[in-house]
């Protein structure tokens, strides 16, 4: 194709026919102006091809996360749960009567530290933060979409990270006052720490061979006038972080199910 335009501005030239020379060297710049255009518009189409199958790659990588956040959620609902009952547990010893026998004693300071006990929610968000610095996000979902992944790794942690008021002077008050003998027992024999993300409450016998300080710490929880209030701000916040991961859990459930559903 070079070679004949070549042949035919020769040719052109050699006649002495400006206006036809005029007229071929617009068409020639022309000729490779259309052909600029289409090169950028093939490679623009590659682009976008592959920032597509990008989206793609990402959209099943943030499914899959969502899905590890699902169990992650679904189980400090239940971890939370004991968390409240053992909380109550102790709060209704309080409006009773001061009881003196070893295993009664045990049951309240044992509640008492278990409510004391936390475990923080994080998103999985590395599949997220890449989205973001990558450009891609545009080629995930639509608008609406978008707003509702944002929502949910950006309002829901928020709330969460928020949520401390009545935890941490609850926590250094319980276990500043039950003796680390006890501590130690209730580590060993009564909660599990899983090598992945879980933890549990086992049941466990009152430790028979800490009958005095056992004692020493009942006295200590249950005349102290702190205690109560102290207790009851717990269970207030307990009691929001409910509903916090109850709603969380509902908003995965349902990016979950638009993500799939592209």
């Amino acid at each position: 194709m070079l070679f004949l335009l070549r042949k035919i501005r020769k040719r052109l030239m050699k006649e002495n026919k400006i206006s036809a020379y005029l007229l071929y060297a617009v068409g020639e710049i022309l000729l490779v102006v259309i052909g600029i255009l289409i090169a950028v518009s093939i490679d623009d189409w590659n682009q976008e091809r592959k920032s597509k199958d990008l989206g793609e790659e990402y959209r099943a990588r943030l499914i899959s996360d969502l899905e590890s956040d699902n169990e992650n959620i679904r189980k400090r609902i239940e971890f939370f749960q004991n968390v409240w009952n053992y909380g109550l547990q102790a709060e209704a010893h309080l409006k009773e009567s001061e009881v003196y026998t070893f295993e009664e004693q045990w049951d309240f300071v044992y509640a008492s530290f278990q409510a004391s006990q936390v475990w923080p929610f994080r998103a999985s968000i590395i599949t997220y933060n890449e989205l973001q610095n990558n450009g891609i996000m545009q080629y995930l979902a639509e608008d609406s979409l978008l707003i509702q992944i944002s929502t949910y790794y950006i309002d829901s942690p928020e709330q969460l990270k928020d949520l401390t008021g009545g935890t941490s002077d609850f926590r250094d008050f319980t276990r500043g006052v039950i003796s680390i003998d006890i501590q130690t027992f209730i580590w060993e024999n009564c909660f599990k720490i899983g090598r992945a993300d879980n933890q549990t409450f086992k049941p466990c016998a009152p430790p028979l061979a800490l009958v005095k300080i056992t004692e020493e710490a009942y006295s200590r929880l249950r005349n102290n006038q702190d205690f109560n209030r102290l207790l009851t701000r717990r269970l207030a916040t307990l009691y929001v972080r409910s509903l916090i991961y109850r709603n969380t859990l509902t908003e995965n459930e349902l990016l979950l199910s638009n993500l799939k559903g592209i």
